[in-house]
C-alpha cells in the first residue's frame, strides 16, 4: 500500500514538473515572439493569441485593456476568442486540423477568426472605466497591481453585476500588466464558452505571461516615442539647414546688392546724360534725317535702361512704406487711367467692379500703385491680341481684396513656381523684377498675393491687403 502511494506521489510530482516545464517553453516561445516586433497593434496581437491559442495557456477568451492618462480612463483595446460554442468549435477544428505550432498559429489565428467582426471587440470596445472609480475591480487589479481569480462565491469582491453582464460570465480571471514598476493595463481572460474552471494555478501562470507582455507593451510604447523625437530632430535639422541655406544666400545677396546698387548709381548719371544728349539731337535733327532713327533708338533704349535701374535699385534697396489711409477704388480707377494709351493700343478693354462704400485702407499710396501698374502691365503683355482686364474689388471681415483677371495666354505650370522670383522672366525685355518687387511691397503691408491660372483661359491675380496696419 505504501509503495503505491510513493509510485502515485512521484507521478504527481512528474506530471506537475512536465506542467512547469510546459509553462516555461510556452512562455520562452511568446517572448521571442514578442521581442520580433516594436509594432505595437501587433504585440497586443500576439499576446491574446498566446493566451487563448490551444498552444498556448488555452483561455477561452481574453480581454486587453491600457490605461489612457490623458483621458483618465482604463479602456479596452482589443480581445481576441470565440463569441459562441458554434465559433468556438470552427475556429478551434481549423486550427486544431493545422496541427500548427505556437509560432504558426500566432500568424494564423486572426485570419481564423476574422477579428474585426468578432463579438468580443465590441464587448471590449464598450469598456471604458474612469480611473477614478477606485472601487471597480479592473481599477482594483490596476492600482493595487493585484490578480484576481474571480468566481461567483468570492464574497470579498465588489458588486460587478456591470462588468459580469458584458462578459457573459461570472467567472475569469484579472491580471495587471505592469512595466518599471508602472501598472500600464489589464489582462482578462475566461473559460465562457467551455466552462473549465480557473485555478489559482492557471492566474500565477497568467501573471507570469503579463509580466513579459507589459515589458513588450512598454517597449513599442518607448519606441514609439522614441521615433516620434527622432522625426523631430530630422524635421528640426532640415529646417535649420533650410534656414542656414537661407542665410547664405542672403549674405550673398545682400552682397549683390550692394555692388549692384554702386553699379547703378554709377552707371545713372552719365546714361542720364546720355539720354539727354540723344534726346536733343533728335529734336534738332530734320524729318529724313537717318541720324534721326538712330537718336529715337538710343533714347528709347536709355529709358529701358533707367526703368531696370530703378527696379533693381527697388529690388536690393526697397524703401519703407509711407503708411496713411486712401481711397483704393480711386487709386485704381487712376492708375487705370494713366495707361489709357497702353490699354487702347493693345486693344485690350478694362472693366471695373469695386464694391460700394469700401472702406480707406492704410497704406503706401505710391508702393500699391506700382504693384497695379505691374500687375496690369503683365495682364496686357498676356493679351497679344487684345481682350478684357476685369478689376474687382470686395471687403473680407478686417481685410480688402482686389481681384485682377485678364483673358490672356494663361501661364505655363512650370511657370508658375517661379512666377514671384527674382530675375525670372518671360519677356525679351523684361528684367524678371517686377513681380518680385511686387510681392514684396504686399508683404511690407502685411498682405498677401497669389495668383491662379489655365492656359489659354487667363489668369487671376489676388491681391489682400488689411484695412489697418499694425502699430
Amino acid at each position: 500500500m505504501g509503495g503505491a502511494t510513493v509510485v502515485s506521489d512521484d507521478k504527481a510530482l512528474e506530471e506537475k514538473l512536465g506542467d512547469v516545464i510546459w509553462e516555461l517553453s510556452v512562455l520562452n516561445e511568446v517572448s521571442s515572439i514578442l521581442l520580433s516586433t516594436m509594432e505595437l497593434d501587433e504585440i497586443l496581437h500576439i499576446i491574446l493569441t498566446g493566451v487563448t491559442a490551444g498552444e498556448g495557456f488555452g483561455f477561452n477568451r481574453a480581454f486587453l485593456f491600457l490605461v489612457d492618462d490623458e483621458a483618465g480612463i482604463l479602456e479596452g483595446k482589443i480581445a481576441m476568442g470565440p463569441s459562441d460554442r458554434e465559433e468556438a468549435g470552427r475556429i478551434w477544428s481549423t486550427l486544431g486540423a493545422r496541427k500548427a505550432s505556437l509560432r504558426e498559429m500566432l500568424k494564423s489565428y486572426q485570419s481564423a477568426t476574422g477579428r474585426e467582426d468578432v463579438r468580443v471587440n465590441e464587448i471590449v470596445d464598450s469598456l471604458k472605466i474612469p480611473l477614478a472609480d477606485k472601487d471597480h475591480l479592473l481599477i482594483r487589479a490596476l492600482s493595487g497591481k493585484r490578480s484576481f481569480n474571480v468566481t461567483k462565491d468570492r464574497a470579498d469582491l465588489p458588486v460587478l453585476s456591470e462588468l459580469e453582464k458584458a462578459l457573459g460570465t461570472d467567472s475569469f480571471a484579472v491580471v495587471p500588466l505592469v512595466s518599471r514598476g508602472e501598472a500600464i493595463g489589464v489582462l482578462l481572460a475566461d473559460n465562457m464558452i467551455n466552462g473549465r474552471p480557473i485555478e489559482d494555478e492557471d492566474v500565477d501562470v497568467l501573471q507570469t505571461f503579463a509580466n513579459h507582455a507589459s515589458s513588450a507593451i512598454e517597449n513599442s510604447r518607448l519606441y514609439g516615442k522614441l521615433s516620434d523625437k527622432v522625426a523631430e530632430l530630422e524635421e528640426a535639422n532640415r529646417a535649420l539647414k533650410e534656414n542656414q541655406d537661407k542665410l547664405v544666400r542672403s549674405e550673398r545677396l545682400s552682397a549683390v546688392g550692394e555692388a549692384a546698387a554702386r553699379i547703378a548709381h554709377e552707371i545713372r548719371n552719365p546714361l542720364v546724360a546720355i539720354g539727354g544728349f540723344a534726346r536733343s539731337m533728335l529734336k534738332r535733327l530734320p524729318e529724313g534725317d537717318p541720324n534721326r532713327r538712330y537718336s529715337a533708338i538710343i533714347a528709347s533704349e536709355v529709358v529701358r535702361l533707367e526703368k531696370m535701374l530703378s527696379q533693381t535699385l527697388d529690388f536690393v534697396r526697397p524703401r519703407e512704406p509711407q503708411f496713411k489711409r486712401a481711397d483704393l477704388n480711386g487709386l485704381i480707377r487712376g492708375t487705370l487711367s494713366v495707361m489709357e494709351n497702353e490699354t487702347a493700343k493693345a486693344k485690350v478693354s478694362a472693366k471695373l467692379n469695386l464694391a460700394e462704400n469700401l472702406p480707406g485702407v492704410v497704406m503706401d499710396e505710391d508702393q500699391i500703385r506700382e504693384v497695379l501698374l505691374n500687375i496690369f502691365r503683365n495682364a496686357l503683355h498676356a493679351m497679344p491680341g487684345g481682350g478684357e482686364l476685369k478689376v474687382s474689388t470686395r471687403r473680407d471681415e478686417a481685410l480688402v481684396l482686389i481681384d485682377i483677371e485678364d483673358t490672356g495666354v494663361g501661364i505655363p505650370e512650370d511657370n508658375m513656381k517661379r512666377l514671384f522670383e527674382a530675375f525670372f522672366t518671360t519677356k525679351p525685355d523684361g528684367t524678371g523684377l517686377g513681380l518680385t518687387i511686387s510681392s514684396k511691397v504686399i508683404q511690407s503691408h502685411n498682405g498677401a498675393i497669389g495668383v491662379k491660372s489655365q492656359e489659354g483661359a487667363g489668369s487671376v491675380f489676388t491681391i489682400s491687403l488689411p484695412i489697418e496696419q499694425p502699430e
